[in-house]
């Protein structure tokens, strides 16, 4: 009986762990995410926005 309560307690304990190592593991993905998508861009006076488009686009379609 002592046996198998030693274990349990160790499944229990390695169960814990392993969840709080995924969590750690998964915040910092999260976190590594999130820092790198707060570059801010800056936009000078008088610039010019080029677009160039692979095909063409008409102004209006037979869509009603």
């Amino acid at each position: 009986m002592k046996q198998f309560f030693k274990f349990l307690f160790a499944s229990c304990f390695g169960t814990i762990l392993a969840l709080m190592l995924l969590f750690i593991l998964s915040w910092a993905v999260i976190a590594g995410i999130a820092s790198a998508s707060d570059k801010t861009v800056r936009v000078s006076e008088n610039s010019v926005l080029k677009l160039d488009f692979k095909q063409v686009i008409p102004e209006r379609t037979n869509n009603i």
